[in-house]
């Protein structure tokens, strides 16, 4: 019966139980209104039958119910899979687009960090290249400097020397005069004594004429002694021209070197050059800064700063009188200038004192030429510095330099 029910049920269903045709409650339904009056005859005919019929109606009109859940169920979840696997496919292409992407990066990457490491290496190598070239200067500047030091201790002994002997050879040289004078008197008075009794033939004649022979020899022998001492002092004389000019080549020297000396300190340099005859800025600055504003105090300063230059170049300007002082001679400014007076008047008093400084160095280091010449100066004590303390400066400085060099 149940075949029967099925058959009636599924007979214009569609062939092979498709279930992608219309839903099964629409069949159902339609076979039900199709066999409505055949089943009806059927379960009139028989009770039994039509209980049992009907129980088995409502069994598979659950099931088919249950089943057309199941399908829907079943059609969203593969909407579902269908959407994520869409969903998938895109990620997956987006992934492969940022994978090439981050691919041609790191190749990217890896060739600049190779072309960085070789740009490193030749760093590296000119920096040992340097380092070497640096040492090799200092050493050079070393032995340089030892060889300078030898030699100005040299000319220290030759001058010392030199001056030795020309205090010997001044004192044996008034010596020698006045006993030249001595003689020459003596030689006059037996002279005069030997013209008397030339006429005569006595032994006190004969005497005398030696007395006057051995004197002119003596004094021949002391002209003599006297020459080659005079001859002696020029010489020293010549030679004490040859160490001023040699120690005169050796500041010079160490001017060129000083002048590219770096000085990475705040403050300046213990022994260094200083531009004698060169206006210190500072002085107009500070004053320019009271007196003008921000906009102008500047520029203010460099005119004025440059004006007083060209004053004290100027050989026509003469701001200075002469004094005696431990009698010797000596140029000092003249306070009561004109010019001078004027500009402390209005600048004030630091102005006024670093413009008769640098005409005062400008007097004594270049008064031909009237510029600034430079200097090997002892900046702590404010005077000129000598040749050992510009070489024992040096020297530190080489060394400090070298062992920086070695702890890098």
């Amino acid at each position: 019966m149940g075949r029967f029910i099925n058959g009636l049920m599924f007979k214009n269903g569609g062939k092979g139980g498709n279930f992608d045709k219309p839903p099964l409650n629409t069949i159902w339904g339609e076979t039900r209104k199709r066999n409505g009056g055949q089943i009806k005859k059927i379960i009139v005919g028989s009770s039994f039958m039509g209980t049992h019929l009907y129980q088995e109606m409502r069994r598979l009109q659950s099931l088919v119910s249950s089943l057309t859940a199941e399908i829907d169920v079943k059609n969203e979840r593969m909407e579902y899979m269908e959407r994520r696997t869409t969903d998938l496919s895109t990620s997956l292409a987006i992934m492969t687009v940022e994978r090439d992407k981050l691919n041609q990066a790191f190749l990217q990457l890896s060739t600049s960090l190779n072309r960085m490491t070789e740009e490193r290496d030749q760093l590296i190598q000119a920096h040992l290249e340097e380092m070497r070239s640096m040492q090799r200067i200092v050493y050079e500047n070393e032995m340089l400097m030892r060889d300078l030091e030898t030699r100005n201790r040299e000319l220290e002994q030759q001058r010392r020397e030199i001056n030795k002997r020309e205090a010997q050879l001044d004192l044996r040289s008034k010596q020698l005069s006045l006993l030249r004078e001595e003689v020459t008197r003596k030689l006059s008075t037996v002279q005069q004594n030997f013209e008397r009794a030339k006429d005569t033939s006595n032994g006190e004649n004969v005497q005398a004429l030696t007395e006057v022979e051995d004197m002119r020899k003596k004094l021949e022998e002391k002209d003599y002694e006297l020459d080659s001492l005079t001859n002696l002092n020029n010489t020293l004389i010549a030679k004490e021209r040859g160490s001023n000019h040699e120690l005169q080549e050796a500041r010079k020297v160490l001017i060129e070197g000083l002048d590219g000396f770096a000085n990475n300190g705040t403050r300046p340099p213990v022994i260094g050059i200083k531009r004698m005859g060169e206006l210190n800025d500072k002085p107009f600055r500070d004053i320019c800064i009271k007196k003008f504003s921000a906009t102008e105090w500047e520029t203010k300063s460099v005119e004025l700063c440059s004006l007083w230059q060209n004053r004290i170049q100027d050989s026509g300007w003469y701001p200075y009188k002469h004094v005696t002082v431990d009698k010797k001679p000596h140029e000092v400014i003249n306070e009561d200038d004109t010019k001078l007076r004027e500009l402390k008047d209005e600048w004030g008093k630091e102005v006024h004192d670093a413009v008769a400084s640098a005409s005062l160095e400008m007097n004594e280091y270049n008064a031909s030429g009237r510029y600034p010449v430079r200097e090997l100066w002892n900046f702590k004590e404010g005077r000129q510095a000598s040749l050992k303390e510009v070489m024992e400066y040096v020297l530190q400085k080489l060394k400090a330099l070298k062992s920086v060099k070695r702890r890098r």
